[in-house]
């Protein structure tokens, strides 16, 4: 069995389990609402990064945002993840709604050079629905 199998097989393990959880009360969730891993060959997520504004300057706040459309019918709870340079920024926690488009950001403030962004939408076992990866240039 090569190594992402066991991970495939768990997540097709896991969308048949319903996971209704009263700690489930992050945005865009209600508290006992049922809860899905899904496949993540079945691409569940339509992923596009923003960086705002555009053209920042040395020392500017950054607005990374990820804009997550769901493809798929049950909530799915997923984590965020946000990398500038390959160095994990920050990871959160979010549940999907079912066919809806939701935002998650991180704030980053700007230093000198080019930088690569990335965004993850994994689930909760790591496993990598989708990703988007975009390059910076601050002067």
């Amino acid at each position: 069995m090569r190594s992402k199998d066991w991970q495939v097989g768990l997540a097709l393990l896991l969308a048949c389990l319903p996971v209704s959880s009263p700690a489930a009360e992050g945005p865009g969730m209600k508290p006992g609402i049922e809860q899905r891993e899904v496949d993540p060959r079945q691409r569940p997520f339509i992923l596009k990064g923003i960086i705002s504004p555009e053209k920042p300057a040395v020392g500017e706040t950054l607005e990374i945002a990820a804009e997550i459309r769901s493809r798929v019918h049950p909530h799915i709870r997923v984590m965020v993840r946000f990398f500038i340079d390959g160095q994990k920024r920050e990871e959160t926690a979010y549940v999907i709604a079912p066919a809806a488009e939701s935002f998650v950001t991180h704030d980053w403030q700007a230093t000198k050079g080019k930088h690569t962004v990335r965004i993850e939408v994994v689930s909760p076992a790591g496993i990598l629905y989708e990703s988007w990866e975009g390059q910076i240039t601050i002067k």
